[in-house]
């Protein structure tokens, strides 16, 4: 696997990665740069939790940019 182009931590199965998946969601929700930054950011957290760093520290990150993300939505966490 290409550890630059294709890292197999960002591999959510066959033919799809994480990028895949966090393309599909921004689009779909239409989100603003903003928001999908900050939702992409979380889906590649937990898409790849525990594949790349320790399990917790991953979904540590997640919850970062979820915070984030319900606080530039005026959202309480």
């Amino acid at each position: 696997m290409d550890d630059v182009n294709k890292p197999n931590h960002y591999m959510i199965a066959p033919g799809i990665e994480a990028i895949d998946v966090i393309e599909a969601v921004v689009s779909y929700f239409q989100l603003n740069a903003h928001e999908g930054y900050l939702l992409g950011n979380f889906l590649k957290y937990r898409l790849r939790a525990g594949d790349k760093d320790d399990l917790q520290k991953d979904i540590d990150k997640s919850n970062v940019y979820r915070g984030k993300l319900r606080a530039y939505r005026g959202q309480e966490d």
